[in-house]
């Protein structure tokens, strides 16, 4: 039996890069920082992990121009691997990432500039789900 599944739930640390492969396949690059509050004795403290996530295909497109730095986001997707060696010190490198498959919004979030207060339709449905799964 093979599993390969994670879910997190985190804020995007910065705006997501878009760029194209050669092939003009448009990948989303961004970082998501996950904040774990624990206790020890009676003193409170936290921990950010941050993951780096890769959206691929036509939904990093959408993914780029509707989230922000800050924005809290649900994403599901396998672990990565990328592998290269390193061209100065000829040292063999590699990256964990979450290439993400899936991913909605927490949380409602007004478009920037705008004073409006959300619709009753944005306050009773919060959640908006975008993105297609890839095989």
């Amino acid at each position: 039996m093979i599993l390969n599944d994670v879910k997190i739930i985190g804020n995007l640390v910065s705006e997501p890069e878009l760029r194209f492969t050669p092939n003009g396949t448009q990948v989303a690059n961004l970082s998501v920082g996950i904040n774990e509050t624990y206790r020890v004795d009676d003193e409170q403290r936290q921990i950010t992990t941050f993951v780096d996530v890769q959206v691929w295909g036509p939904g990093a497109q959408n993914f780029a121009n509707l989230v922000r730095k800050g924005q809290e986001i649900f994403i599901e997707g396998s672990l990565r691997q990328d592998r290269w060696e390193d061209k100065q010190t000829g040292q063999n490198r590699s990256k964990l990432y979450l290439k993400a498959e899936r991913w909605q919004f927490t949380q409602y979030r007004r478009p920037v500039g705008s004073d409006a207060a959300p619709s009753q339709e944005d306050a009773a449905e919060p959640k908006k789900t975008i993105g297609k799964k890839n095989k």
